[in-house]
């Protein structure tokens, strides 16, 4: 719970604050960095590379099911802290999954 409060302060209302600036500077882009994330913490680098830079700054993935999204990046950017957070049953069977592809 902690670390999906942070997520959504430290992060979300952040970039939510600078979407009016974001739009006015950006407009309509659809480059992966110009957005509010990036006016927010004034950064022109990608979300996760951002992330993966800063390791003491965790990427929550609130409903994350058994992991996909989070062991795909995770593969792309090492050093990014992940949490996955969903059911506990959920959480427990992508565990399951994440240690038998670590195995082979």
């Amino acid at each position: 719970m902690r670390a999906s409060l942070v997520n959504s302060t430290d992060k979300g209302f952040a970039a939510a604050a600078k979407l009016n600036e974001a739009v006015d500077k950006y407009g309509d882009s659809e480059k992966p960095n110009e957005n509010a994330f990036d006016v927010a913490f004034s950064t022109d680098e990608q979300y996760f590379t951002f992330l993966n830079a800063r390791p003491a700054i965790a990427e929550v993935q609130i409903g994350g099911g058994v992991g996909h999204f989070s062991t795909q990046i995770a593969h792309l950017y090492p050093k990014l802290r992940l949490v996955v957070q969903d059911l506990p049953a959920v959480v427990a069977q992508g565990r399951v999954i994440v240690n038998a592809r670590n195995q082979s």
